[in-house]
C-alpha cells in the first residue's frame, strides 16, 4: 500500500503538470502548430504544459494519497522521522522521474508523430510495475527499472528504508536514502533530449 501510494501520487502530480504533452507529436508537430509556440517569448515546454490543464486528474492523486495515508496509519509507530523524510524524498523523486518520462515521451514527437503507445509503456506501464516490490520481477527488469529508467529508485528502495525491512537485493541504507535523487537527474537528462529534438525541428515544410 505504501508503494502504491508513493508511486501513484508521484505520477498523478506529474500527469497533472505535464500530462498534456502526451499527444505533442500528433497535435503540434504533425499539424505545424508548434511553430506558433516558437514565436512566443515563453519556454515552449511551459506553454505545452498549460495547453490542457485538467483538474479531473486530481482524482488519481486523491485516491493515491488516501491509500498512502491509510498505509501510514496502519504502520502506526513503525515509521521514524528519517523514514518519513525519505518517503517525502521518494515522492518528490517520483514526481521528477515521471515528469521526465513525459518529457521524453513528447520529445519522441520530433522524430515520429505516432509515439503514444511507446511512451505509455514507460509511463503507465512503469507506474503499474512500481506498485509491487521490484524483487518479484526477472533480473533484466530489475536492472532496467533501477539503472536505465530508475523507477525502483523512487519507490522500492526508499520504501524499504522507510519501513525498516531488510532488502533481499542487498542494497545498503546509504543507497536507499540517496536513490530518490535519480528522479531529478533523470528529469535533467530528458530536458536535454527535448532540447536536442527542438534543435532538430524543421517545421512541416508547408
Amino acid at each position: 500500500a505504501v508503494l502504491y501510494g508513493v508511486v501513484n501520487s508521484g505520477f498523478a502530480v506529474a500527469d497533472l503538470l505535464a500530462g498534456s504533452l502526451e499527444r505533442f507529436g500528433s497535435e503540434f508537430v504533425r499539424t505545424g502548430d508548434y511553430d506558433r509556440l516558437l514565436l512566443r517569448p515563453r519556454p515552449t515546454l511551459l506553454q505545452l504544459m498549460g495547453q490542457d490543464f485538467q483538474l479531473r486528474r486530481l482524482g488519481r492523486l486523491t485516491q493515491a494519497l488516501a491509500v498512502l495515508a491509510w498505509a501510514l496509519w496502519a504502520i502506526g509507530g513503525g515509521l521514524t522521522l528519517a523514514g518519513g523524510l525519505v518517503l517525502l524524498l521518494a515522492f518528490l523523486g517520483a514526481v521528477a522521474l515521471f515528469t521526465g518520462l513525459l518529457f521524453a515521451h513528447s520529445a519522441l514527437g520530433f522524430w515520429t508523430v505516432e509515439s503514444l503507445e511507446i511512451g505509455n509503456v514507460l509511463t503507465y506501464g512503469g507506474t503499474q510495475t512500481a506498485q509491487y516490490p521490484i524483487t518479484i520481477y526477472h533480473r533484466f527488469l530489475r536492472r532496467f527499472f533501477t539503472w536505465l529508467v530508475p523507477i525502483a529508485c523512487v519507490s522500492y528502495f526508499p520504501v524499504v528504508f522507510a519501513l525498516g525491512v531488510e532488502d533481499p537485493l542487498g542494497s545498503g541504507a546509504c543507497f536507499q536514502v540517496l536513490a530518490p535523487l535519480t528522479g531529478p537527474a533523470f528529469l535533467l537528462a530528458t530536458l536535454g533530449l527535448w532540447r536536442l529534438g527542438e534543435r532538430r525541428y524543421a517545421s512541416t515544410g508547408s
